[in-house]
This record gives structure tokens, sequence and C-alpha cells, in this order.
């Protein structure tokens, strides 16, 4: 009796990992990269070193460059893909939660990053760059945390993103783990009874 529920618990284990690890999150280290088409104006300050903010001209104002892991197994950087930067505010820095830093579509796929965290690297009169925490949303996958930078030169000037997935571990690997360590104790007690 004893050995048939065992048996069971481990059949149940199994297919709840089996299940879990259908999450189609983005490859580890997928990246994507974007370079202007048209110019930025700076809000909420006379120039880089004082800015609070920027928008954007035009609804398509960026090209996909450049892309490796998931990203590139869909097929980008396709001929003249276009992204759309959003208008955004990163001053004070949670302003950005919940911002949807850009989005495009590609083959009839979704994409877009949702800023999560701002932190300013670097600033002067001719230069601003940012980076955080944000989430990819991809048709067909998962909603996968990552992170991204933006770089500002100039007033209205020039810009440059890139963004990548972050390794976070699976659920599944992580069910598995624990039911080990929970089999370890479990197996330990047994022995020490007898």
């Amino acid at each position: 009796m004893k050995k048939s529920l065992f048996v069971g618990i481990i059949g149940a284990m199994f297919i709840l990992v089996g299940a879990s690890a259908q999450a189609a999150l983005l490859d580890p280290g997928s990246g994507i990269a974007f370079g202007q088409l048209y110019g930025f104006a700076q809000s909420g300050g006379t120039d880089l070193s004082n800015n609070t903010g920027f928008s954007f001209s035009g609804p398509a104002n960026a090209l996909v460059v450049d892309a490796t892991g998931t990203f590139a197994s869909l097929g980008l950087p396709g001929f003249l893909t276009v992204v759309n930067f959003n208008d955004f505010t990163f001053a004070p820095a949670s302003a950005v939660s919940g911002q949807t830093l850009w989005n495009f579509f590609y083959s009839g796929d979704s994409f877009s990053l949702t800023m999560d965290t701002v932190q300013i690297v670097s600033r002067n009169e001719s230069s601003l760059t940012l980076s955080g925490l944000g989430i990819f949303s991809v048709t067909g996958y998962d909603l996968t945390p990552g992170t991204w930078t933006f770089t500002a030169n100039q007033d209205g000037g020039a810009y440059s993103f890139s963004s990548s997935a972050a390794s976070v571990p699976e659920a599944g690997a992580l069910l598995l783990f624990g039911t080990g360590l929970v089999g370890l104790v479990g197996y330990r007690r047994v022995r020490r009874m007898q």
C-alpha cells in the first residue's frame, strides 16, 4: 500500500513538472536593438542634463537593427521592421512602472517592453544613458523579465536602445528540486524510525 502510494505521488509530480515545462519564456540572453528613424524631444528640462522625459516623432520612429536568441529565431530583424517608441517620463523613477516603452508587429506577432524600473547611468548636457528592468511581451511566449538600456545624444539628435531577456529559473526545475528535498527528508525519517 505504501509503495503504490509513493509511486502514485512520484507519477503525479512528473505530470506536474511536465505541464509546467510547457511555459514558453524567451530564451535567456535573447536581445533586440533599435536605431532611430526620427529624432526626439526632451521634456521637463533645458537639455539632457536635467530633462525628465522624452517624446518621439511619428508613430513609427525606429527600426529593428539587431536581434539574437528568440528574437532572431522569429525572423528579426526583418526588412524595415518599424518600431513605435512611446513618449515616457523617467523622473521621478517611480513614473516608469507600467509604461510601455516600445511596441511593434512583425509577421503577425506583437512585441513590446513594459518598464518596471529605471536608473540614470550617466548624463551631461549632450548625452544621457538610462537602464532598467522590464517585462517583454511577445505573442506565443510567457511574459519574460529582462533588462533595457536607452541612450540619447544631443538635443533631439540621436538615440539607441537595446534590451535582453533575463535568465530566470523555470518553475518545473524549481518544483523538481523542492520535491527532491522533501523526498530526502522523508527518506531520512523513515530510515531513523527503522
